[in-house]
C-alpha cells in the first residue's frame, strides 16, 4: 500500500498538483509533522517545494494567503529559527533553535528562561 501511496503522490507532483502540508497528514502524532517534509521529498518534491507546501501553498489553499504563509508586513508570522541550511530537511528537527508564534518567542533557550522567571 505504501508504494501505491508514494507513487500517487509522485504522479501528482509531476503533474503540478497543488500540495499543502497539514496536521491531518497521518504521519504521526500532532507535532511530529516535520516528518512529512522528508516524505514530500521522497515523493519527488525538492526541499524548497516541500517548505513552500508548508507555508505559502498551505495558506493559499486554505484561502488565508492574505494573512499567513509569508513573512510580509501585515501578516501574522510564525517563524522557526534553525542552525545551518534550511533545505537540509533530514536533520531539521535537531537544528531548531527557537520558535516564534505570531511574533512571540514560544520555544527555545530564551523562552525557557522567560517561562522559568
Amino acid at each position: 500500500m505504501q508504494d501505491e501511496y508514494t507513487d500517487s503522490i509522485r504522479r501528482a507532483v509531476a503533474a503540478g498538483v497543488k500540495i499543502a502540508m497539514g496536521t491531518d497528514s497521518g504521519v504521526g502524532p500532532h507535532g511530529d509533522n516535520l516528518r512529512e517534509l522528508a516524505l514530500m521529498v521522497q515523493c519527488g518534491m525538492t526541499p524548497a517545494q516541500a517548505l513552500h507546501a508548508s507555508t505559502a501553498s498551505a495558506a493559499k489553499l486554505l484561502g488565508m494567503s492574505g494573512e499567513l504563509g509569508a513573512v510580509e508586513p501585515g501578516k501574522r508570522a510564525d517563524l522557526v529559527v534553525v542552525d545551518g541550511d534550511t533545505l537540509e530537511l533530514t536533520s531539521l528537527r535537531e537544528r531548531i533553535r527557537a520558535v516564534y508564534a505570531e511574533g512571540r518567542l514560544v520555544a527555545g533557550p530564551a523562552a525557557a528562561a522567560v517561562s522559568a522567571g
